[in-house]
Order: C-alpha cells, then sequence, then structure tokens
C-alpha cells in the first residue's frame, strides 16, 4: 500500500537547515485508484533545531486542510464578485465577517456583525457596508 508515501519533495534550506518544503504524497482513493495525490506545504517557525511542520494539504479530492489558523485579511472595497458558482470568498469588511458568492447567476453576499453579541446572519445581493 503506498498510501502516505512522499514521492518527492521541495526544500527550501538557509544556512544549512531546512526550513520550508512542498511534499508529493501518493493517496489511494476510495474507488482504490493508485493515481490520487495531495500536496502538503512545510514551513518552520525558527530556531536552532527548527523542523518544518505541515500547514497546508491540498486533497485528493480538491478540498485544502489548514493545520493551523486561517487568517483573513480586512478588505477596504468589496472584492469583485466570484467567476462562477464553484468560487467564494471569506473576508473582513469593517466590523464584519463576509461570504461572498454566486448563486443562479446572482452575486450574494452573508455577513455576520463581529461587534454585535447577535448570532444573525444578514443577506443581501448588495454588499454590506
Amino acid at each position: 500500500d503506498d498510501t502516505g508515501a512522499v514521492l518527492g519533495r521541495f526544500f527550501g534550506r538557509w544556512n544549512g537547515a531546512n526550513v520550508a518544503q512542498i511534499g508529493y504524497i501518493a493517496r489511494t482513493n476510495i474507488d482504490n485508484l493508485k493515481n490520487a495525490g495531495e500536496i502538503a506545504f512545510y514551513t518552520s517557525i525558527g530556531g536552532e533545531n527548527a523542523v518544518p511542520e505541515e500547514r497546508v494539504r491540498i486533497r485528493e479530492d480538491g478540498a485544502v486542510d489548514f493545520a493551523c489558523s486561517v487568517i483573513l485579511s480586512k478588505q477596504a472595497s468589496t472584492p469583485p464578485a466570484p467567476a462562477g458558482t464553484t468560487e467564494a470568498r471569506l473576508y473582513l469588511f469593517d466590523d464584519k465577517l463576509v461570504v461572498q458568492f454566486r448563486q443562479a447567476g446572482v452575486t450574494r453576499y452573508k455577513w455576520l456583525a463581529l461587534d454585535d453579541a447577535s448570532v444573525a446572519w444578514e443577506h443581501s445581493t448588495s454588499p454590506p457596508t
């Protein structure tokens, strides 16, 4: 069984130490096909004996796993509409956590006010202000 076998790695080295790497991993998918694969990204925080740790993995089904917190950047303006129904954006705008997506050809927005004690999501075809 080759599941989990590392097929290859690209190393980022500094001063003789591995500080980052990209790993290509063989996977056996649900149909027992041997051609499935994943890509893992590793980084190290630093220090004398730093060892790169896995931070992000792109799974064989296209899902992305994050080993640590997802960091969102605050946007000064509304980003462009997603290209299609398979794309969505998650971002911060002012004091709101915003999900932007397309449904039936219409760009939609759902957001949660982070400075409010309520947990009600608001929704609209216009971005939050």
